[in-house]
């Protein structure tokens, strides 16, 4: 199945924003047959949802609890139970005797 199932309502039928420059989340909503839309800025993305021109977009998980993260002043939360699988991990490179 190339999407799933939320709730009973399939993530298909919503319009996703991603940047097309991310090729791993670029090439997941590909896979997943999903309306896209490529937007270049992070904070264009949550004006968009917020505006009502896309449904959802493609974020990295900030290190709280729940989850949730702001984008220009707004908050917004993981759908629960959808979950997108990238094929490659996101790495930072730390030297011990950086300044």
């Amino acid at each position: 199945m190339l999407y799933q199932s939320v709730a009973g309502i399939l993530v298909k039928n919503f319009k996703a924003l991603s940047n097309k420059t991310w090729f791993y989340d670029w090439a997941a909503l590909e896979r997943m047959h999903v309306e896209k839309i490529g937007v270049p800025p992070y904070f264009q993305m949550g004006k968009m949802v917020e505006n009502g021109r896309a449904d959802y977009f493609v974020g990295e998980f900030p290190r709280v609890d729940d989850l949730s993260q702001y984008v220009d002043g707004v908050k917004f939360v993981p759908v629960p139970g959808l979950k997108i699988i990238l094929p490659s991990s996101r790495h930072d490179v730390v030297l011990k005797w950086f300044p």
